[in-house]
């Protein structure tokens, strides 16, 4: 119950205290010092673009190491923004980035699996079968991939999202890869 002051409006020692404020999920705010270290960040990432030709600044950038953190960040928060998580990539900012070219993944990941379907080929030649351990000491890198491809063969086999394309399969099905391991 409000009381009336003096002057005929409400005493404001009576109000209820403020309610806490709860973030909408994939609506992150910041304030303007967040935003100020953001914009000085993007320029940062502009003068290694103007330096470079590209916006993909290693991790551990040794000029400016704080960069390729952030530039990784920004990956991340691209990936809570897509995955309909809370995300500090605002639409300005990811505009931002696009207008620049900044790509959202790193090149490796095809690269990274041609490399190891290359040493899957030498281990096939070495052994005469694609049954690589998943703690192979020799290779534990390989062991585990050989694993990840036969998880993500699953996946993909009921139709949920798969880092494996038909054409990743036919590639592993012509060297004698086998899908499923006997126990």
């Amino acid at each position: 119950k409000m009381k009336a002051n003096s002057d005929g409006g409400e005493d404001s020692a009576d109000l209820p205290p403020p309610l806490p404020f709860l973030p909408v999920k994939g609506i992150c705010t910041s304030t303007s010092s967040q935003r100020n270290a953001w914009d000085r960040k993007f320029n940062e990432l502009l003068e290694f673009k103007q330096q470079h030709g590209h916006c993909d600044v290693p991790q551990t950038y040794a000029q400016n190491p704080k960069l390729g953190v952030w530039v990784n960040k920004q990956r991340m928060e691209h990936k809570n923004r897509e995955d309909g998580n809370i995300s500090t990539l605002t639409d300005e900012r990811l505009e931002r980035l696009q207008g620049i070219g900044f790509r959202w993944a790193k090149r490796r990941g095809q690269v990274r699996w041609d490399e190891k379907y290359a040493e899957l080929i030498q281990y096939a030649a070495k052994f005469g079968n694609c049954h690589v351990p998943t703690k192979y000491k020799e290779n534990t890198a390989l062991g585990r991939w050989v694993s990840t491809q036969r998880a993500e063969y699953k996946k993909y086999c009921k139709g949920e999202k798969s880092s494996l394309t038909a054409e990743k399969i036919r590639r592993l099905d012509s060297i004698g890869f086998a899908w499923f391991m006997a126990l």
